[in-house]
């Protein structure tokens, strides 16, 4: 999937047409979105939402899983998510996510 398909396709989404989350890289198994700041997704002390933080940390993981050349196709089932807050986020959150040989191994194994 190219970039533009993928920015099209989150851009089908009314939740993320709604929190603005774009597409910053997408490569088979690689993604890296951005949540940009704004009056909308910030809470009461003018910081990004916590939720949303975690949205687009659990968005890049999906699509950097759903892009992956041997893993696509299986399943995906959240299994955890573990967010450790150092501060506040004032300015767009960007979100890392790819998947390692070793886990692409770990996960084929598994599936057995």
């Amino acid at each position: 999937m190219s970039h533009a398909e993928l920015e099209r396709a989150l851009r089908a989404v009314p939740f993320l047409q709604t929190v603005g989350i774009r597409v910053e890289e997408a490569r088979p198994g690689i993604a890296v979105l951005r949540l940009p700041w704004s009056e909308g997704v910030s809470n009461h002390n003018g910081a990004i939402h916590n939720a949303l933080i975690v949205a687009v940390g659990e968005l890049s993981a999906q699509v950097a899983l759903g892009t992956h050349l041997e893993l696509a196709a299986l399943e995906q089932l959240h299994k955890s998510t573990k967010v450790k807050y150092y501060l506040s986020s004032t300015q767009d959150v960007t979100a890392h996510a790819s998947i390692s040989p070793e886990m692409a191994a770990a996960v084929q194994r598994d599936k057995k």
